[in-house]
């Protein structure tokens, strides 16, 4: 790891949602997290250190459109025995502190989550725990108050942009796995950042909520 690593540890996160082709034509349709995955990265060993996966059961539209079955590779059957939203959050924050002793707040922080872009937590997690009146503990998790965009870092220091896949081809590398599979797609994220550090660069915290405080 360069010395100048602001975090020992980046855990990236990629939602798959409810959808449908017109939604993602459109992109006016409302949308339920239903994959909550994460890959933890050690930046020091540039490492995966461990992965973690829940499914999310839908509360708006609990059956699968064909079109999201399809383009996400998830099944009804998993959905069906998903937990709720609010379990899987805390499910993830034990597996993050418990099992990994991150330390995600004050000084000795060595933590940040990491995502594509701004969407999955400015607009997708924070829509859906919202609508699921649990924002209260959505802003008690502090890490997700202010994060590593890495496509926006990824822009400014290459100079170009895309999603996943066109940053890696920017890289010369190529998509591993399933695309839209969520945890693939945290995994390819995480191949993405390994190779960014490899060419010195450092990640820092460059995203951040704006506007979307906590209720009263």
């Amino acid at each position: 790891m360069s010395s100048s690593q602001r975090f020992r540890f980046l855990c990236v996160i990629d939602f798959e949602a409810t959808c449908d082709d017109y939604n993602v034509n459109h992109g006016d349709q409302l949308q339920e997290i239903i994959e909550f995955p994460a890959v933890l990265l050690d930046t020091e060993v540039l490492k995966v250190v461990d992965t973690f996966q829940v499914f999310i059961k839908p509360e708006v539209e609990p059956i699968l459109t064909d079109f999201c079955k399809n383009l996400t590779g998830i099944t009804q059957d998993q959905i069906d025995n998903g937990i709720n939203l609010l379990d899987a959050m805390k499910r993830f924050d034990d597996w993050l502190h418990v099992t990994h002793s991150v330390i995600s707040t004050g000084l000795e922080r060595n933590f940040a989550i990491a995502t594509d872009g701004p969407w999955d937590i400015k607009n997708m997690l924070f829509n859906d725990c919202k609508r699921k009146n649990i924002l209260d503990y959505f802003h008690d998790v502090k890490y997700y108050s202010e994060w590593v965009n890495v496509r926006r870092m990824y822009k400014s220091e290459y100079g170009r942009a895309g999603g996943i896949t066109s940053q890696l081809q920017g890289l010369n590398m190529t998509f591993e796995g399933k695309e839209h599979c969520g945890l693939d797609d945290a995994k390819n994220i995480a191949r993405i950042v390994i190779k960014m550090i490899t060419d010195g660069k450092v990640f820092k915290l460059n995203d951040r909520l704006r506007g979307k405080k906590k209720e009263k």
